[in-house]
């Protein structure tokens, strides 16, 4: 058993200054306020009774990151006024601003210091999340600048979403201009965000403030979403009906399942309601971002096409523009092109580099995009070209199997001639040699129905005489099934591949750039169904291709009356919801509860009136540990249980390797920490291309991990005590297909038996386990 550091013992802080060190950072370093001691309990209640405690005015709950971000239009006088409340944050806010203007241009205003301060306030220290069935320790600062010493009771708020261990009320004495600290011991009951309410409370002054801990469920997440179409253009009178049934996996952990039907009149609107969370993965590199940016140009497209005018609507999606730009500026190389890591590759990639030309060219016509640093792009793209019209990889793509172009040619000059072509004044001898590329390789026949799309839309594009040729030839290997329409999977180990959904997507370009609405319909239908609950798809460039196909077929079904009502019941709810044109964008969410004692979940869905309206029932939920058949990688996760003296820390040793010679490309290893810890160093077998840190996780990236093992050793630190600390889950993945993954999980058999009233000892007063 470790040696278990109370909290309030001396800190890192205190360390440096006990040794004479002086440090300058920006980064937080932990401090233990002084702890007063605690009065009797008889004393409390006398207090209580006596009423001198002043009661708060309000309660504290506005804390946000970032707080102004607006443009404003000055008056004559060259001033602009904007007025805002200020958060609930005691911090210190810096503004900044820039103004732009006929006669003096661009302007730069100094930055600018707001301090919100009170001069009696509390702060909680809070872990960002736990693991249901852990306990932690709610830390409490309470700081006095008044003029006099304070007698303070601090409160916590009764909830049923938690259980105290220790006293809900504490008395300590603050001094002036100094601060005091005090803990309570409790265990979250519910899943979800968990609110707390403090208040502190003297002769003289008060503050109460209310603040959430994240509770997740044990084990793995995992998602299920299924989506029906219902099209009712036509005016029918009988009522449309639909089932959406979802049965319950036996290894779900108990109470983890979360569900909900979303329904919109937009083929857009899942989509625009997660704009900037489409995917669900980290941020990192030059091509995660562009699914950020890419469909914001395709939301404006369809906004402007259908004449819908939600002005505010517009100018998030151009902000969210802006600081994509600014960001993909930073992988640029010096020589015009773009590479996933910038400058740090050894090259820029022929692909990534067309991919932004393309999305770049047309955000051009809502936002300014320097002309000077796309005409260096152009010119290095044109460099790619060989004789005969086909482009060449430049660099080396992070994942060749599924962009399709390091193994085969014809899909990247496919996608350069597209890019190209998104500018009708590019179109020159180079691009007519390499459609004529196409052509043949059309005649030659291509086998891999997502190359074959995306050559067949090249050609649609370039106008060619084949183009019609290559659709029959696409066509002809597509499933009808119904009312739906879609390309079987060529990786029997996969079932719905990124791959696959970008066949469907330029398949569906192809149909409407040739004016086949009606037979497109069926692959829009497929499409609609395999969006995830956040609006994306699985990874990032079939989630940009696919939501351009669906922005530019919603703009041909977006014509014609629209009034829908639709009724969403099951056993035990109902709830009816109505569409219209005013409200079609909007996202509409009825909660479904989850008798999970059913052994499945059946929404039963009728519709009437005219109209279209896309329904999803989307299902969240945990599993216990698995063991799926056929993994693609193996993964080992061992620890070195916690040790320390004052300062707590282990050690996870990870090792993987594929399972086959296959080359996934980039490979991303998701290490989940300790509740209560965070990562600190990293000691490597291999090389690796990044590392990410957020949110008590760690993203390690890969450029590719073949058959030989490679091993990652990291180092994690407490920086939250925790009690009975449950396991963290390990993922290894191949980046542009998040489903080939295998996980596995650790815990810490020491941690595991703590209690937080072992930890906390008497600095939670009357701390009793239960």
């Amino acid at each position: 058993m470790p040696f278990l550091r109370r909290w309030g013992s001396d800190d890192a802080a205190s360390i440096f200054e006990e040794a004479g060190v002086a440090v300058l950072t920006n980064f937080y370093i932990p401090r233990s306020y002084e702890r007063r001691d605690f009065e009797d309990s008889p004393r409390q209640l006398e207090v209580a009774k006596d009423g001198h405690f002043q009661e708060p005015s309000r309660i504290r709950s506005d804390f946000p990151e970032t707080w102004i971000w607006e443009d404003s239009l000055t008056r004559a006088n060259g001033i602009a006024s904007i007025t805002a409340t200020v958060p609930d944050t005691i911090t210190s806010w810096i503004a900044s601003a820039f103004s732009v203007g006929p006669r003096f241009g661009l302007g730069l205003a100094s930055p600018q210091e707001l301090i919100s301060f009170l001069p009696f306030f509390i702060y909680l220290d809070l872990p960002y999340s736990i693991i249901r069935g852990e306990d932690f320790l709610l830390k409490v600062v309470v700081f006095n600048y008044l003029s006099q010493d304070q007698q303070v009771a601090v409160t916590l708020k009764e909830s049923e979403s938690f259980e105290l261990y220790s006293a809900r009320q504490i008395i300590i004495t603050v001094r002036r201009k100094e601060g005091a600290s005090l803990a309570f011991a409790l265990s979250p009951k519910t899943l979800g965000q968990v609110p707390m309410t403090v208040k502190a409370q003297s002769a003289h002054a008060s503050d109460a403030i209310t603040d959430h801990v994240l509770v997740k469920a044990e084990g793995k997440r995992r998602t299920f979403s299924k989506a029906v179409l219902i099209d009712r253009r036509s005016g029918e009178t009988n009522v449309t009906s639909e089932i959406l049934k979802f049965t319950y996996p036996s290894n779900m952990v108990q109470g983890s399942a979360v569900a909900y039907v979303s329904a919109v009149g937009d083929i857009m609107g899942p989509s625009i309601e997660g704009l900037q969370h489409l995917v669900q993965m980290p941020y990192g590199c030059g091509e995660q971002n562009m699914v950020k940016f890419a469909p914001n140009v395709y939301v404006l497209q369809y906004l402007e096409a259908t004449d819908k005018s939600f002005e505010s609507l517009r100018q998030k999606v151009i902000s969210y523009m802006v600081r994509g730009y600014q960001r993909q500026l930073n992988y640029q190389r010096q020589d015009g092109s773009y590479s996933a890591f910038g400058d740090s590759d050894r090259s820029g990639s022929t692909w990534l580099t067309a991919f932004v030309f393309k999305c770049f060219t047309q955000a051009s016509t809502f936002m300014f995009i320097d002309q000077h640093q796309m005409h260096r792009t152009y010119i290095w793209l044109v460099e790619q070209w060989s004789d005969d019209g086909e482009f060449q990889e430049a660099g080396r793509l992070l994942d060749a199997p599924i962009l399709g172009a390091s193994t085969n040619p014809v899909a990247l000059t496919a996608s350069v001639v597209t890019s190209l072509l998104s500018n009708p004044d590019n179109w020159d001898m180079k691009v007519k040699a390499s459609i004529a590329y196409l052509e043949r390789a059309v005649g030659r026949s291509i086998e891999n129905h997502r190359d074959l799309a995306l050559v067949t839309y090249a050609l649609v594009l370039g106008k060619s005489e084949d183009a019609a040729t290559a659709l029959d030839q696409l066509n002809h290997h597509a499933i009808l099934d119904g009312d739906v329409m879609h390309w079987p999977n060529q990786n029997p180990t996969l079932l719905h591949s990124a791959s696959s959904i970008e066949t469907a997507a330029y398949a569906l370009l192809a149909h409407l750039k040739l004016g086949l609405i009606e037979e497109g319909l069926p692959i829009m239908n497929w499409l609609s169904q395999q969006r995830s609950h956040l609006g994306g798809f699985v990874s990032t460039q079939d989630t940009v291709v696919a939501l351009e196909a669906m922005s530019a077929f919603a703009i041909e079904m977006s014509r014609g009356d629209f009034n829908l009502q639709l009724t969403v019941y099951t056993t035990v709810m109902q709830n009816t919801l109505s569409i219209n044109h005013e409200n079609a964008l909007l996202l509409q969410k009825v909660q479904i509860p989850t008798v999970e004692t059913l052994g499945s979940l059946t929404v039963n869905v009728q519709a009437k009136g005219t109209g279209f309206a896309i329904l999803q029932l989307n299902v969240l939920y945990n599993v216990k540990e698995e063991m799926p058949e056929n993994e693609p990688f193996e993964l080992l996760v061992n620890i070195d249980d916690v040790t320390g003296e004052g300062s707590l820390h282990y050690t996870v040793h990870i090792c993987t390797r594929r399972k086959s010679r296959v080359n996934g490309g980039m490979v991303l290893l998701e290490v989940g920490m300790l509740s209560g810890f965070s990562p600190g160093d990293i000691n490597l077998q291999a090389a690796i291309k990044r590392v990410e840190k957020k949110k008590g996780k760690l993203f390690i990236y890969f450029n590719e991990i073949n058959e030989t093992m490679i091993c990652v050793e990291i180092l994690a630190s407490q920086s939250t005590p925790i009690g009975k600390v449950k396991e963290a889950n390990v993922i290894v993945s191949d980046f542009y297909e998040p489903s080939r993954k295998t996980e596995r999980s650790y815990k810490s058999n020491a941690l595991e038996e703590v209690s937080i009233c072992d930890i906390c000892g008497d600095q939670c007063q009357d701390c009793v386990n239960t």
